[in-house]
């Protein structure tokens, strides 16, 4: 039971596509191919489109290779929007929760999109141009309708889930 109304979540989020997908490494490669079929079938199972999402909670360890794995395939997605999606990383506020990183990427999603802001990513030295990034040192506000959380493991291991806004309707946009 939450004692304190203003720590009550309000409206909740609704889960709305999840996509995995399992491609044989040889470890800690990132597979560039596994990572865009994950995301693609997230957004299949959710019932959208790339020009729906409007967040992305970067796997971004902070490795080069995946890093630019992971800005491989999200230009692949979104590489043909005229204004990509907003992109940060918890992992950059928090560190690399190993086997509960996935999780924590969708809490902290959870609570941008209940709240209606959208956190740095601290330590970003060298942004992607292409893409949207949350400021360095501030938060951003804004409304969220459908936001996109990957998580790609170690052995192939890979998923993308899709959080939407309790009062998103099915074409993407809030009523």
């Amino acid at each position: 039971m939450i004692s304190n109304p203003a720590m009550e979540p309000s409206g909740g989020i609704r889960l709305s596509g999840v996509g995995g997908c399992q491609h044989p490494t040889t470890g800690a490669e990132p597979d560039l191919e596994a990572e865009i079929i994950t995301m693609k079938l997230a957004l299949a199972d959710a019932g959208i489109g790339p020009e729906d999402i409007d967040y992305v909670n970067a796997h971004a360890t902070g490795t080069p290779q995946g890093d630019s794995c992971e800005a491989s395939a999200l230009r692949n997605l979104f590489g043909r929007r005229q204004m990509p999606p907003v992109i940060n990383a918890t992992k950059a506020l928090l560190g690399h929760g190993f086997n509960a990183a996935g999780l924590v990427g969708i809490v902290a999603s959870a609570l941008q999109i209940n709240n209606g802001f959208l956190h740095s990513t601290p330590g970003l030295t060298s942004p992607i141009e292409e893409f949207s990034w949350a400021p360095k040192s501030t938060v951003r506000h804004g409304v969220v309708s459908h936001a996109l959380c990957n998580t790609f493991a170690f052995f192939g291991v890979n998923a993308s889930v899709v959080l939407s806004a309790p009062d998103t309707t099915e074409n993407g946009y809030v009523s």
